[in-house]
């Protein structure tokens, strides 16, 4: 080999040594930071089971995806924040996950006035939040960035005349919470459902979040003439003015709202609750019921696959764009038909989910079918 040959093989050698360095530094670094998502909801309180089943479908989630890899080879890391179901505390949650932690998206506020507290900050801050326990009709409108897997009071209120109906009441007396929730499923109840079953509100009496005594307002029931009491209250309510309409001898029929839905309301109404009817959260499909009992040990209840297939419809959404924030919102709508704890999900234009909603009773201390 001439010296010329030697001097040429140098210079190609050197081009790729040079060609290898340049490569290596430009290019594209895959992170391997955690991917973060948020949540708020009201894992003390009231409202603790709420936030427990939110904690425990988001968890069955979270370890389901871990184990297989995670995300285009990153884990994902939830941040759980305790609002306690406060409107203030739920802001101070949503501002530490976006401006400290950084989250790529949110899970929840629980609860319509928290949920609406936070709503113009979603816009502002072009957060995606996907809430799995709020039911006010209108949350979800006029706002790109709030999603839901949950029925609201428009599709619970559907849901319930068809037993309306059957049973024929004409009178009801109602007592209902003054809070977001129940004040709109009573107006839904109101405007799209009790007019054509020409059923009339003879009593309706609006009591504080913070009420455990309605024996005041349960005397006044007494008084009128009424075929059924709604027992429109909020969560730890619920069962509580169950049993004492019980005690203070009321037999006619009743009936309630999905906060009756809950191990903890049954617990509270220490039996009365037998024979009361009322729309229930979707029933989760049976893979998840058993995926779920294994890890807790207890039956799936409340907002536990909602909350599940939230997190999943995240993970789908970032396997596709990344966790940039603005393709998560609009990968979010992309999504079709997918298979969750509820079934065939997909978001329709005002980011809501389809879902069916069953009527439930309780029966020997048990959930059961209304039928």
């Amino acid at each position: 080999m001439n010296m010329t040959s030697k001097w040429i093989i140098g210079i190609i050698v050197v081009i790729l040594v040079i060609w290898g360095i340049y490569s290596v530094a430009n290019k594209p670094q895959v992170s391997q930071e955690p991917i973060k998502i948020g949540v708020i909801a009201p894992f003390t309180g009231k409202a603790a089971t709420w936030g427990e089943s939110i904690r425990n479908g988001i968890t069955l989630a979270m370890e389901r995806v871990n184990a297989d890899g995670g995300v285009n080879g990153r884990e994902v890391q939830v941040i759980f924040e305790d609002d306690q179901l406060d409107v203030k505390n739920s802001v101070s949650a949503f501002n530490k996950l976006v401006n400290i932690d950084n989250v790529s998206a949110i899970i929840g506020p629980g609860g319509s006035s928290n949920a609406k507290a936070v709503v113009p900050l979603l816009q502002e801050k072009k957060v995606p939040a996907i809430l799995t326990a709020v039911g006010v009709s209108d949350i979800t409108q006029g706002n790109d960035y709030i999603f839901r897997i949950w029925p609201s009071e428009v599709q619970k209120a559907k849901a319930m005349s068809p037993a309306l109906e059957k049973l024929g009441y004409k009178k009801v007396a109602v007592i209902t919470t003054n809070n977001e929730s129940p004040l709109d499923m009573i107006e839904q109840l109101k405007l799209k459902v009790f007019p054509g079953l020409e059923i009339e509100t003879v009593y309706e009496e609006v009591v504080d979040r913070d009420t455990t005594d309605f024996r005041t307002v349960l005397a006044k029931v007494k008084s009128v003439d009424f075929d059924a009491l709604f027992i429109n209250l909020y969560a730890g309510q619920v069962g509580v003015g169950i049993k004492q309409a019980k005690e203070m001898g009321i037999t006619e029929p009743m009936f309630s709202n999905i906060l009756a839905d809950s191990s903890k309301e049954l617990e509270l109404a220490q039996g009365a609750m037998e024979g009361v009817w009322f729309p229930g959260s979707p029933v989760p499909s049976n893979n998840f019921l058993e995926e779920y009992k294994n890890r807790f040990g207890i039956d799936s209840q409340l907002a536990a696959p909602s909350s599940y297939d939230a997190l999943m419809f995240y993970v789908e959404a970032i396997k596709r764009v990344g966790t940039d924030r603005e393709k998560i919102r609009q990968e979010l709508y992309k999504i079709k038909n997918y298979e969750g704890a509820f079934g065939n999900i997909s978001f329709d234009e005002e980011g809501d989910a389809s879902l069916d909603i069953p009527l439930k009773t309780i029966k020997n201390g048990e959930f059961v079918k209304y039928e």
